[in-house]
Formats: C-alpha cells, structure tokens, sequence
C-alpha cells in the first residue's frame, strides 16, 4: 500500500561493530522527492514559514538491524522523518501548510525451516499541519496519522520458485495519503478531479509466486482482493472504471483482481 515513500533520494552509511549487529544512518532529499525544493513562492507556497526548517526538504534516514547467531531471524527498526507539504486545496494558488512527518517501521524475519519464512512488519506515520481535522476524539488537530501491520508466509519448493501469501492491514486515520482515484483525474465531468479522503481501514489479501530463473530476472504474477471499512461519511475507494460515470470516487468498498511484474537486477 501507500504509507511509505516509494522513493528516497539522498546519502546512507552503516556501520557494523559485531556480525549480528547493523547501524545506518543518512540524509534524504524528502518522500517522492529528487530535487524540488520547499516553495516559498510561486504555485503551493508555503503560508507557515515561520515553522522550524521550513525553506529546506533535508531530513534523517536512520536505523538499527539485529540478527540472531545463526542468522535465520532478524529485527531491524527504521526512522524517516524530515518536513513535508500538506496542500490548503485544491489548486496551486491556494498554498500549502509545511509540518514535520515522521515514520517508524519494524520488520521482524524469522526463516522457520529450509522452506518456510515468515515476515512481519509494522509501521507508524504522522504528519503535523496536515490542514485535516482531527480524526478521533482527543487528537490534536492538523496531526494526521496512518499505521500498518503486514504479514507473509513463503514456501521455497526449489532455487526458482517461491510461493507466497500476505494480508495487510493500514489504517489512514484522517484520509490524509488516500485521497483520489488517479484513473479519474482529469476526466470530462469532474470538476475538481479528486474526492475527499478516504479515511477508514484498508485492507487485503494477496497470493503470488516468484519465478527466478536465472540471477537477474524475477517473475512475480498474484492474484489480490482488497476490501475496505469506511469512517462515517467516507468516500468509497473502488470501482468505476477509467472515464466511468461522473465524480472522482469509486462505488464499490471491494475489489479483486491479478497481475505481474517484471524485475531485472543488473
């Protein structure tokens, strides 16, 4: 799902003082970011920048991983944080509110035999200044937060293939990183282009394999059914196909559907 960043451009080292032990730590040009810098002017500039570090997008990437003795188990934790943008609305002129977001994420592997690997991982996120009102009683208001468990079993039958499952669970509490469908975003009839947020419980189920065979290439087809439990008055996420009908949300709480992807490692 959506509650990391795809991308991270920056810097990272680590350091290993025993062979169970790893410590990382770096510096990151913010989520999905290249090279864009904070806008203090022009199309969502920034209207808070008085807020601490606000004319720079540099933030910290860091963490510790820690393996067992044999190596079948490890845990490593993970922090990114730095400054973000939260968009006022709808259109470049109405500016942007610039706030610190935060995000903590643990995986835990456990290889249980020669066959058999087992994965957890859980994630927490907030962002200050969100511009959202507050999504449960006693939050603080312009604080969104979203969080995740993720689970996965793999069968390794032999040096080529692996089998695997997964369920996911993530919670975008505000509707703050789920917010539109993309295949409707410039569709005739949509004025505005986007819906409100989908706050609420997102969740899924996926079943799929791994085709190696050789070092460079991997096959990766699955079949997946995503369901989801709206907040009251929440937006519904799923279905309307690409131009279908008029307005930006879906009208279906639930979806399946298969694919594959293709990953060549140089």
């Amino acid at each position: 799902m959506m509650y990391q960043p795809f991308t991270l451009t920056g810097m990272i080292g680590s350091w290993k003082p025993d062979d169970r032990l790893t410590i990382s730590a770096g510096i990151h040009d913010g989520w999905n970011n290249f090279s864009d810098p904070m806008p203090l002017q022009g199309p969502w500039n920034i209207v808070n920048r008085s807020y601490p570090g606000a004319a720079t997008t540099a933030g910290f990437v860091g963490g510790v991983t820690l393996k067992s003795d044999d190596g079948k188990q490890s845990l490593a934790m993970v922090t990114i944080t730095g400054n973000e943008l939260s968009p006022l609305g709808r259109v470049p002129t109405d500016g942007s509110l610039v706030g610190n977001r935060t995000l903590v994420s643990t995986v835990y592997i456990n290889q249980l035999t020669p066959q058999l690997t087992w994965v957890s991982q859980g994630d927490t996120a907030w962002q200050f200044n969100s511009a959202l009102p507050a999504g449960n009683l006693g939050q603080q208001a312009g604080l969104a937060q979203w969080y995740s468990l993720v689970q996965w079993v793999f069968w390794k039958f032999d040096d080529r293939w692996t089998g695997g499952a997964r369920l996911e669970y993530f919670r975008d509490n505000n509707g703050y990183l789920v917010y539109l469908p993309y295949r409707n975003l410039a569709q005739a009839g949509n004025p505005g282009f986007w819906s409100g947020g989908f706050a609420g419980n997102f969740w899924d189920l996926s079943f799929g394999l791994n085709y190696r065979p050789n070092r460079n290439w991997t096959f990766r087809p699955e079949v997946r059914y995503d369901w989801f439990t709206p907040n009251s008055g929440a937006n519904k996420p799923f279905g309307r196909g690409l131009g279908q009908g008029v307005g930006t949300a879906g009208d279906r709480l639930d979806q399946f559907y298969g694919g594959c992807d293709v990953v060549y490692q140089f």
